[in-house]
């Protein structure tokens, strides 16, 4: 009778002390590696799959996890009843079967498995619901994070049963629920068909489904929209790119701070045209915007009166802003547009004084302020008061509790001022204290800037020797 070979006997005996030593899985519990079989197994019994993609013969964390996690008997008890698991083995120093190695690809690739090991958990439509990797601590926590996601799994199938029956709104908010069980990284790729019937139901947004699903790709597409408008009103003809603006915003439901810039581009195209009466239309359907802060209002009061006052109806805007100011004592930019009007008419000294007992008022609004010093000073050079006019920037650019960069552009301002009147040296010196007001070296350079831009623009050679 033949006898065995050594050979033989030893792997038998190899074998059977893998099988019987402590804490180790049965033979019985092997990974099957035959992917159509797994998914006609799975199907069958309706049991969610477990696919491992490793490289059990070269890949460090993929055997410290066969060793730690997947070849113990806790976890092949905790998922022998639940769950058909599969293996796509990418060996490097041992030959692999062509057709064996063609399906870990396919599979790999239609999960995008890039780093070993990854575990994928996926329903018996072989659609994921999580994904896993190494993680230390054996196999119970293991387990725990296994049977985490068959929860939310299960989960989301019961609001996806539930969104069957139902319609509308119900419909929308159950497909809400089904994808908010999962992880957000699955949704893009494995849910968009879900993600597309939530958009759909709530086109509108009435629910919020809408942004919180397809926020993202909407804010990308409304920022190539709003180049495209910005690329068309600067080259086509004003009223080609009102007529677009208009048909974009029949077409997209902007958000208010993006509605609001595309109307300030229409208006600034309705001025060009010299379309008036649409444009002061604009600005009134601008105005009643509730979400508009105070300070936008403001601002549109004041591009409304200019708008009425460039049509020739100078004692309508007139009118218009004191019915704006009627009650108000922080509408520091309309007062002084007011102000402006007055001084356009003829009526300096007055509009000076109406400035003057604005100024007190302002000192909490800084940017307010400024312009409100800075235009009076230059009505007082129109009224021949240069001597006031440099008095008062002077004041303003020492006032410690007023910003730096404010007080340098008093400054600047007083050294316009000295220009134009030929005293070129008190300007200089008077542009060399606003930089040395600077306490950052960003803010130096950007005043600094602006200083050699004056000095370029008042070069005389034929008076550079004198300077």
């Amino acid at each position: 009778m033949h006898r065995p070979s050594k050979m033989f006997v030893c792997r038998i005996v190899a074998v059977s002390f893998v099988c019987l030593a402590s804490g180790r899985a049965s033979g019985d519990d092997v990974w099957r590696d035959n992917m159509e079989q797994a998914v006609q197994t799975s199907q069958k019994e309706s049991k969610d799959m477990l696919l491992l993609f490793t490289g059990s013969d070269w890949c460090p964390p993929c055997i410290k996890l066969e060793t730690e996690v997947l070849g113990t008997e806790e976890f092949a008890k905790g998922t022998r009843d639940g769950w058909i698991r599969v293996k796509f083995d990418f060996l490097k120093n041992s030959p692999v079967l062509p057709a064996l190695e063609a399906q870990n690809q396919e599979w790999s690739e239609k999960y995008g498995v890039a780093a070993f090991p990854t575990l994928v958990l996926v329903d018996k439509d072989q659609r994921p619901f999580g994904f896993m990797g190494y993680q230390e601590g054996g196999p119970a926590p293991f387990l725990e994070s296994l049977n985490d996601l068959k929860q939310k799994r299960a989960l989301r199938d019961e609001a996806l049963e539930r969104a069957e029956k139902a319609e509308g709104d119900e419909k929308a908010t159950f497909l809400d629920q089904a994808l908010s069980v999962l992880d957000e990284n699955l949704i893009d790729v494995w849910y968009a068909d879900v993600v597309e019937e939530i958009v759909a139901l709530d086109e509108d947004d009435h629910l919020g489904l809408r942004t919180k699903w397809n926020g993202d790709r909407d804010a990308e597409v409304r920022k190539i929209i709003f180049a495209d408008i910005q690329t068309i009103s600067r080259l086509d003809r004003p009223e080609q790119a009102i007529a677009f603006i208009d048909e974009v915003l029949g077409a997209v439901e902007f958000p208010v701070s993006e509605k609001f810039e595309v109307l300030r581009i229409k208006l600034s195209l309705l001025q060009h045209a010299g379309q008036q009466n649409e444009a002061l239309e604009l600005l009134d359907m601008m105005l009643a915007m509730p979400e508009i802060t105070s300070q936008t209002r403001e601002r549109l009061v004041v591009k409304k009166a200019l708008q009425i006052y460039s049509a020739g109806d100078k004692e309508g805007a007139n009118k218009f802003l004191d019915a704006e100011l009627t009650g108000k004592t922080d509408q520091y930019f309309v007062h002084l547009t007011r102000a402006q009007l007055v001084a356009n008419n003829g009526q300096v000294e007055q509009a000076i004084q109406m400035i003057h007992q604005v100024i007190p008022k302002a000192t909490t609004s800084p940017d307010a302020l400024i312009e409100l010093v800075a235009t009076r000073a230059d009505l007082q050079c129109v009224a021949g008061k240069e001597t006031e006019a440099l008095a008062s920037l002077e004041a303003f650019s020492i006032d410690e509790s007023v910003p730096v960069d404010l007080r340098a552009e008093a400054l600047l301002q007083a050294a316009m001022i000295m220009r134009e009147s030929g005293r070129v040296r008190p300007a200089m010196l008077t542009e060399n204290r606003a930089v040395a007001l600077a306490k950052t070296p960003e803010l130096a350079r950007e005043i600094q800037r602006v200083v050699d831009t004056l000095r370029k623009a008042g070069e005389d050679p034929e008076k550079s020797a004198d300077k």
